[in-house]
């Protein structure tokens, strides 16, 4: 079932835990590591991978059977198996991504235990982190719990930091905030918009504050990167003006002097996917001086920052071959540098239902892939995957 698979498009614009104290370290080794899908709903809706101290943690909202509201839940990978946590008592809004992210020490009731951001049904903003065994809700101030959804969570040594949207007629309001050991306050001011995307960065600085990835669907589409001075978002790096608009899946990267963001064009024949990256020697320019996908299908995706590499991850779907209502579907993980695509990896091939989740994350000094193909019980639905890759 096409379970709101317009996620991909839109963006618009976890009993107690049975093996807490393991980590990816005590793992099965990478090399005999086979695809990892734990068993959450028929129809997967979409996915977030988390890591710390080498352990994985994968959240997943879905629905079973002729039930279609949409539930999460959330594993923790030791031992080799997944192990799953303590149920979520919350209807999820369709309507609105699920973030995710572990926090640090200091701001954790649970060290090393993930939190969600999520929007209810009742278009309530909540997050939920994992304490001694139960999911249990942080309290959020009247504004942002208010707020239209949260859209992102980061985690960063300094504290978790959220990002929430609220839309006026013809307007997109941004407005971060942070979670340190004072509570929730407001990061910076509101960032507003006449319509588009924003999202929470990547930094491979630990103590940095996120930069925010701001999209607007403009008659020439802006791409800017806003950063954190002196208590405001600011401009430091200039806007990238085109190409045309397409699915807005991840945030920016910062690595190092570099800054790189997807650009994903859906108008254009095949939905190029590609890779611009920033230096105030350079500015922007298309690294490896081409898109990333080849050959038929609307490519999808977005970039991540992971164990010290840079990678973009997507999926082509070919439309013009439908069989029995069915996509044929590629996805491939791509590392790169500020000039060069790597190698591709084929994470998966086959007929599926549409787009789904891809991401990279790093734990310790190895990095795994999220994914989505089918699954074994609704050939219509999805099952989120995960697997170690390297560059």
């Amino acid at each position: 079932m096409a379970l709101g698979r317009a996620l991909i498009v839109s963006l618009l614009a976890g009993a107690a835990l049975a093996a807490c104290g393991t980590s990816a370290a005590q793992d099965v080794p990478a090399e005999k590591w086979t695809d990892s899908s734990p068993d959450a709903f028929s129809d997967d809706f979409s996915a977030k991978l988390a890591a710390d101290r080498g352990r994985l943690w994968l959240a997943v909202l879905g629905a079973n059977g002729e039930d279609r509201s949409l539930r999460v839940k959330v594993f923790a990978r030791g031992n080799g198996r997944w192990e799953s946590t303590a149920g979520i008592d919350a209807a999820v809004s369709s309507a609105s991504p699920i973030s995710f992210a572990v926090p640090p020490d200091q701001v954790a009731e649970d060290v090393g235990a993930p939190c969600l951001g999520l929007t209810t049904v009742s278009r309530t903003s909540e997050v939920r982190c994992l304490n001694q065994g139960s999911w249990k809700a942080i309290r959020l101030p009247d504004a942002m719990r208010r707020s239209c959804q949260i859209v992102d969570l980061y985690s960063y040594r300094g504290g978790l930091v959220a990002l929430t949207t609220a839309n006026e007629p013809k307007k997109l309001i941004l407005q971060a905030w942070k979670l340190d050991t004072a509570g929730w306050h407001r990061l910076g001011n509101p960032v507003k918009a006449e319509g588009g995307v924003g999202l929470l960065g990547q930094n491979s600085d630990p103590n940095a504050i996120p930069d925010i990835l701001l999209t607007t669907f403009n008659r020439v589409p802006e791409r800017r990167v806003l950063s954190l001075r002196d208590g405001r978002w600011e401009q430091p790096v200039p806007p990238l003006k085109g190409p045309g608009m397409g699915p807005t899946t991840s945030g920016s990267v910062r690595h190092g002097d570099y800054v790189y963001i997807p650009v994903d064009v859906a108008t254009e024949r095949n939905w190029p996917l590609s890779v611009f990256s920033f230096t105030p020697q350079q500015s922007w320019r298309q690294v490896g001086e081409r898109k990333v996908n080849s050959g038929v299908g609307s490519a999808q995706g977005g970039i991540d920052y992971a164990a010290g590499n840079v990678w973009v991850t997507w999926q082509q779907n070919d439309s013009s071959h439908l069989k029995r209502g069915l996509f044929p579907t590629q996805i491939f993980a791509q590392c790169l540098t500020s000039e060069e695509l790597g190698e591709q990896t084929l994470l998966w091939k086959g007929l599926s239902i549409g787009p789904g989740s891809v991401q990279i994350v790093g734990a310790e000094d190895q990095e795994y892939a999220l994914f989505m193909r089918p699954s074994g019980r609704d050939p219509r639905g999805l099952h989120a995957t995960v697997r170690p890759v390297s560059c």
